[in-house]
């Protein structure tokens, strides 16, 4: 069982991956769309 400092540092880095991901994801779809 993880502690709960660890589950939280965990916790924010993985969502702050998920949103660097959601970023650059909408970002190359928006340039698809102008190139399309």
């Amino acid at each position: 069982m993880l502690s709960k400092p660890t589950f939280y540092l965990s916790a924010f880095v993985s969502s702050g991956f998920l949103l660097n991901q959601n970023k650059s994801n909408s970002r190359q779809q928006s340039s698809r769309e102008t190139s399309a």
